[in-house]
């Protein structure tokens, strides 16, 4: 079950908020006292808005608002949505950006409304949280929420909008299945919904050109490989003919057609695709700059932005309002030296931040991004974090650093590619989904909510033991694309044995301050994922010093016997 925790601070605040007649009761000495409306025809978004503010205010409480469709008058109103046009026009309602909302609270009432339903969704979110709900981590275990009797909203009129309009992940959802989606809509990740805006830009071109459908009749849409057409198998691991005229003129048509089935979506994405498998025949290689690497990869910048631009003209006449999205990703990371692009292209850059402990390494990837600024019409970053490492990857701070670095040059999406290992990622996933949608927010002050929230009484040493973790991850070396990901020695490599005995003391102590629930339980979930990590140094280690042993002369075979974990 989620704690109820009755925190001092929420305690005096709406101990003050109660004392002041204008303020609003939602519930009283535990018994509702207003009614939620919403729409007779509400959208699925309200009628969750609705089921999650119940919910919450059950676990706060003990008690649940009537749900209506029209107000009785006997009970102060809380609107999810403009509770009228004239409403709407006075809040400036339609010019919020894409998932923002306005809280309005008087004595009577409580309106909760964003200009689409997802952003009034995102409202009663932010409500809960201002009533002190968190969501710290998917399932119960991560839940907390304060125990009041009197639920009170103190009068406001308050406007809140999110940085970046797109904040998505890829993994969430699929690390905790069905509790990773709920997590990240409670703390207003948004999904992969169509009209989320530049919510598609990734590997598309496959589905442009499905072998299916094209591989038998026209071979000369595919790549041209030492000498031979190779009509693809059906994967992503190859690149069309981007200079054949009907590989554009099909994908010009596929973006109208996207369009007239999705009139919501403000993209079209000619995402190159996963891998490499590029072209070879004489009309795409002269678009080539000879030679031209970069970080160990051939760059194909000149070709594929010539197809990106010729697609963006021709729909910038049909379409003027939308964007044709892609990825600088892999071989065309770099931002072409001889194209112009029109300023309906949007740009996704991908970095890995978790680089960014090299000052070279992040100096280049920043490079990288002013150029796009000033190259694409619009541009957002794909992160990645966690990677699904085996040992801690956590750089909370560097992370936070790389969001403002973002905001501060002008990103309108932001995405984290993160299959989490949630022992360790909880407190980054956490402060990630706060500055994603606010990245000038102190991340300290997150950090410190997330310790103290979901340890408790053991706040200081688990929160030494992820600051350790952050200190693995700063090991000064060579910045490298995805560091890690592939090689677990090289994981190892980050750590000492004095930093893996002081994460052992940490636990323990952390484990004898936590002695109730629910932060007894959430230290040992911790312990028991770190139980992996020692064991992995432990064994490698030892390994080390048996291989060592061997190599030098005359050591005795007996020494080479392991007795309590040390050589003997």
């Amino acid at each position: 079950m989620p704690t109820r925790l009755p925190t001092v601070a929420c305690l005096i605040a709406f101990a003050l908020a109660a004392a002041c007649a204008a303020d609003l009761d939602l519930v009283r000495d535990g018994a509702p006292v207003a009614e939620i409306v919403i729409p007779a025809d509400a959208h699925e978004s309200i009628t969750m808005a609705a089921e999650e503010l119940n919910l919450h205010l059950d676990l706060i409480s003990g008690a649940k608002l009537p749900v209506v469709t029209q107000p009785t008058g006997d009970a102060p109103a809380v609107y999810l949505g403009a509770p009228d046009e004239a409403w709407a026009a006075a809040a400036d309602a339609e010019s919020l950006a894409f998932g923002g909302f306005v809280v309005e609270c008087t004595d009577s009432r409580l309106v909760l409304a964003g200009s689409v339903p997802e952003g009034t969704l995102n409202a009663v979110y932010w409500l809960l949280e201002e009533l002190g709900v968190r969501w710290y981590i998917p399932t119960d275990l991560g839940i907390t929420v304060p125990e009041l009797a009197t639920v009170t909203v103190p009068v406001m009129n308050t406007r809140v909008e999110p940085t970046f309009l797109c904040r998505k992940n890829h993994g969430i959802d699929r690390s905790i299945r069905g509790h990773g989606n709920v997590w990240q809509r409670r703390v207003r990740i948004t999904d992969h919904a169509i009209n989320v805006p530049f919510n598609r830009y990734s590997h598309n071109l496959c589905n442009i050109l499905p072998v299916a459908k094209y591989g038998e009749t026209h071979p000369e849409y595919y790549p041209l490989i030492n000498g031979e057409r190779r009509v693809p198998e059906l994967s992503y691991s190859w690149q069309p003919c981007t200079t054949n005229p009907e590989v554009v003129r099909l994908t010009i048509e596929a973006a109208n057609d996207w369009w007239e089935k999705h009139p919501d979506a403000n993209y079209f994405s000619v995402g190159m695709n996963d891998g490499r498998g590029w072209c070879q025949c004489d009309a795409c290689t002269a678009l080539d700059i000879p030679d031209y690497r970069f970080r160990g990869r051939e760059v194909k910048s000149e070709r594929y932005f010539t197809f990106v631009k010729q697609v963006a003209e021709a729909v910038q006449e049909t379409h003027p309002d939308k964007w044709i999205t892609c990825i600088a990703y892999s071989s065309v990371e770099p931002v072409p030296r001889g194209v112009e692009l029109p300023g309906n292209v949007m740009v996704v850059i991908t970095q890995d931040v978790g680089a960014w402990h090299d000052p070279e390494y992040r100096a280049e990837d920043e490079a990288i991004a002013r150029a796009w600024t000033e190259a694409a019409g619009a541009f957002g970053v794909y992160n990645y974090t966690s990677q699904m490492w085996l040992l801690p990857r956590n750089f909370p701070r560097m992370m936070a650093e790389s969001l403002r670095f973002y905001d501060d040059i002008g990103a309108v999406a932001m995405t984290n590619e993160s299959w989490p290992t949630w022992w360790y990622a909880g407190p980054m996933m956490y402060v990630r989904a706060k500055l994603m949608w606010d990245p000038q927010q102190d991340v300290d002050a997150v950090l410190d909510d997330y310790y103290t929230g979901f340890f408790g009484p053991a706040r200081e040493p688990m929160k030494r033991l992820y600051e350790r973790f952050e200190e693995t991850m700063m090991t000064e070396r060579e910045g490298r694309w995805f560091y890690g990901i592939g090689s677990v020695p090289e994981q190892i490599a980050l750590w000492t044995p004095r930093q893996l005995e002081e994460s052992v003391a940490d636990l323990a102590a952390a484990s004898r301050l936590a002695d109730a629930e629910p932060f007894n339980a959430r230290v040992e979930f911790v312990a028991q994922g770190f139980a992996l990590t020692e064991a992995i140094l432990r064994e490698y280690w030892q390994a080390a010093d048996a291989r060592d042993l061997a190599t030098r002369p005359g050591v005795p075979t007996k020494r080479l016997i392991f007795r309590g974990g040390h050589a003997g």
